[in-house]
């Protein structure tokens, strides 16, 4: 039978050089790609600190949060639990977990002065990836897919597992008589991604995943090259207003369909801070808007507002909907004192 597990030397063409001498965070739920991650990055000899997330969602959290701890200390690997204190979560529970999993990594990274922060999406991640963007109308920046490396919030992420599947990381960890957790909330079929990722075991043979694979490696590379052309737009268009940045109509419109788009959605990003990629419906309908010269929009965090006078629209960062509560609450407190008076 054909070793699957993943050795060295291929392991080695995947990381990034640039955090070989400092310490790094790795993010470990215990999970066989975590633990594959994390067993591999042993074998390097790098500097690491491994982070657990207790969401504190299910009875077991607590308890696999410190069965990673022991597998860290048989390591002979420095390892810290953080902890999601939370009440009532409502709908939208996978995407709020793992925003919330990011800020507490990010923090507890800033914090200790660490830079680069490890994940173990792998390749079938990236395909499952592709296909829900696909089915939702994603652009070139969502069939990019899952980057190898990004920034956000002053941490840079990487994703050395990108190339492997699923099967080589649990060939791994049986190799070196390695457990791992299983996670229930895998296999629940109410998230779109778990039933994606079941039907997919059933229609797609390997080389259809591997194809894909590539292709998103070719979507990544179209959208470095325009991400050089944007640079270029964002300069020209984009200029510093006395209170936030300034969007001059005439010089938007004349730019090329497609880095009208992206422009915008740079935008979003980066006045508006939403890190995930926005559909393109939703960017077309922006742009629709823009183009007529009125009125106030908002997408992704950030709030375009006309001004006639200057010929440009303002963009500002929309206030959060905890704040807009504060104020509410405030406001509520303050009617209750005027009435008792």
């Amino acid at each position: 039978m054909r070793n699957l597990s993943i050795t060295a030397e291929e392991f080695s063409r995947t990381l990034d050089s640039s955090f070989a001498p400092v310490t790094i965070a790795v993010a470990v739920s215990g999970g066989a790609d975590s633990m594959a991650l994390l067993l591999l990055l042993k074998e390097r000899n790098i500097p690491l600190h491994a982070l657990s997330v207790d969401h504190g969602l299910r009875a077991e959290s607590a308890s696999e949060a410190a069965q990673v701890a022991a597998w860290c200390k048989a390591l002979d690997i420095a390892h810290t639990t953080l902890h999601w204190r939370h009440g009532d979560i409502g709908s939208g529970l996978p995407e709020k977990a793992r925003e919330a999993r990011y800020a507490l990594m990010f923090e507890w990274c800033r914090t200790h002065g660490i830079r680069h922060l490890l994940t173990a999406h792998h390749r079938d991640d990236q395909v499952e990836t592709f296909l829900l963007r696909l089915l939702r109308g994603s652009g070139i920046e969502g069939l990019s897919g899952i980057l190898p490396v990004s920034e956000r919030q002053g941490i840079f992420l990487h994703r050395p597992l990108l190339a492997f599947s699923k099967e080589r990381l649990i060939a791994t960890l049986k190799a070196q008589n390695q457990q791992w957790i299983e996670d229930p909330s895998n296999r629940d079929m109410r998230y779109s991604r778990n039933a994606l990722r079941q039907s997919l075991d059933v229609l797609m043979d390997e080389d259809a995943r591997q194809q894909i694979s590539q292709l998103t490696i070719f979507f990544q590379k179209f959208r470095n090259l325009l991400e050089s052309k944007l640079s270029e737009s964002i300069n020209l268009c984009l200029s510093t207003g006395e209170t936030a940045p300034l969007l001059i109509h005439s010089l938007f419109m004349a730019q090329p369909p497609e880095l009208k788009t992206r422009m915008l959605h740079h935008i979003c990003k980066d006045v508006g801070k939403h890190y995930q990629p926005i559909r393109s419906e939703k960017i077309l309908r922006l742009l629709g808007s823009i183009e007529t010269g009125t009125g106030k929009h908002m997408l992704g965090g950030a709030v375009f507002y006309y001004r006639p006078r200057l010929s440009a629209w303002e963009i500002t960062r929309a206030k959060p909907l905890a704040a807009k509560a504060d104020i509410a609450q405030n406001n509520t407190l303050k009617q209750r004192t005027i009435n008792a008076q």
